[in-house]
C-alpha cells in the first residue's frame, strides 16, 4: 500500500524539529529559547499522530502474536542495540570530550526499565505499550471508544510511574489514537484541507501567545496547542505536496523513511558535532552571543543530527543482514 505523501512530509518536518529541539546550548538567545518552547508544544504529539495514521494505513489482518513479534524486531531490538551503543560511546569518550549526560556501567542495567541512554528514547517505550493495546480495538467504533478513553486518561489526575515510561504513554496515547481515527474517518476530515493555511498560522500564533503570555491560564491550552500544531503541519504538508517538484518530494521521502533511525541516533551525532565545536573553541558564549554565528552553529549541529544517521541508514543499516536485524529494518 502506498504511503500518504503528506504524512511523509509531516514526518520529515517533525524529525527535523525533534533534532532541532534537542539542541539547546548554553547562553542561547531568547528568541531561540522561545522557538524551542514553541516546538515542544506540538512536535512529539505530531510524531505520535503520524505513527497512528501510518499504523492504520498499513495494518494487516494478522494474529496478535505475529504483530507483536514484528514490533519486538522493529522497536525492542533497535532500542536495546541503540542504548548499548550510546552508553558505550559515552563511557569511552566522556573522559576525553564534553558529554552532556555522562553514564556509568550500571546504565546498561537501567536501560532495561527506563531510557537511560537518552530520555528521548521514551518514545520507543510509549510506542511499545500503545502497540500492545491498539490491536484489541478492531473496528472504527471501538477505536472511537479508545479515543475517548485516551482523552480521559490524558487528563486523569493520577501519579503514574516513570518506570517503563508509563507516564509518557499516558500522555501520548490520545495523539496516536487520533491519528488512527483521522485515517478511519479521512473522508470527513477532508474539509480541513479547505481551511486556508494562513488561518492555521494565525490561530496557532494566537494560541501560542495566550499559552506563553501568562495573562490567561487555561489548563487545556497545551492540549489544544498540540492538536492545532498537528493541523498546522498537516496543512503545510498538503501545501508543500502541491507545490514541490518530484526531487523535493523524494527528499522528504528519504528523510521520512529514515526518521526512526534519525530519532535513535541524532543525539549521538549532535554530541559529536558539539564536541568538535568545543575542541575548535567555537562552542562558547562569545560565539553564541552573535545571532549569525549562532545560526551557523545550529545549522551545523542539526545537519549532523539529520544527515549522518541517513547516510548510515542507507550505506550500512540496509546493506547487511545483521545491521537490518539490529536496526529493525526489513
Amino acid at each position: 500500500m502506498n504511503r500518504s505523501v503528506f504524512i511523509d512530509i509531516s514526518k520529515a518536518i517533525c524529525i527535523i524539529l525533534v533534532v532541532l529541539g534537542h539542541f539547546q546550548p548554553f547562553f542561547s538567545p531568547k528568541w531561540y529559547i522561545m522557538l524551542i518552547d514553541v516546538i515542544y508544544t506540538f512536535h512529539m504529539p505530531l510524531f505520535m499522530f503520524a505513527s497512528g495514521y501510518l499504523y492504520a494505513l498499513t495494518k494487516r489482518n494478522e494474529s496478535y502474536l505475529s504483530f507483536m513479534l514484528k514490533k519486538i524486531r522493529r522497536l525492542v531490538v533497535p532500542y536495546l542495540f541503540c542504548s548499548f551503543v550510546i552508553i558505550g560511546i559515552k563511557l569511552l569518550f566522556q573522559d576525553y570530550f564534553y558529554i552532556q549526560h555522562p553514564r556509568n556501567y550500571y546504565s546498561f542495567i537501567e536501560m532495561l526499565y527506563k531510557p537511560k541512554a537518552g530520555y528521548f528514547l521514551w518514545f520507543v517505550w510509549a510506542l511499545w505499550w500503545i502497540f500492545m493495546i491498539i490491536p484489541f480495538f478492531k473496528t472504527k467504533k471501538q477505536r472511537l471508544l479508545l479515543l475517548i478513553i485516551a482523552f480521559l486518561i490524558h487528563f486523569f489526575p493520577i501519579n503514574v510511574t516513570r518506570i517503563f515510561c508509563l507516564i509518557e504513554t499516558q500522555r501520548m496515547l490520545v495523539f496516536f489514537v487520533a491519528g488512527v481515527i483521522v485515517y478511519d474517518l479521512k473522508h470527513y476530515f477532508m474539509i480541513c484541507k479547505q481551511i486556508p493555511l494562513n488561518i492555521y498560522i494565525l490561530l496557532f500564533c494566537i494560541f501560542e501567545w495566550f499559552y506563553f503570555s501568562g495573562y490567561v491560564y487555561l489548563p487545556w491550552m497545551r492540549f489544544l496547542l498540540a492538536f492545532w500544531g498537528i493541523g498546522l503541519i498537516c496543512a503545510f504538508s498538503f501545501k508543500l505536496q502541491a507545490l514541490s517538484s518530484e526531487p523535493v518530494l523524494r527528499l522528504f521521502s528519504i528523510v521520512s523513511t529514515s526518521s526512526y533511525f534519525i530519532y535513535l541516533f541524532h543525539t549521538t551525532f549532535e554530541g559529536f558535532a558539539k564536541a568538535l565545536l568545543i575542541k575548535m573553541s567555537l562552542y562558547n558564549k562569545e560565539y553564541i552571543a552573535h545571532s549569525f554565528t549562532f545560526c551557523l552553529i545550529v545549522l551545523f549541529v542539526v545537519f549532523c543530527g539529520v544527515v549522518f544517521p541517513i547516510l548510515i541508514y542507507y550505506f550500512m543499516g540496509k546493506k547487511y543482514k545483521i545491521t537490518r536485524f539490529l536496526f529493525g529494518l526489513k
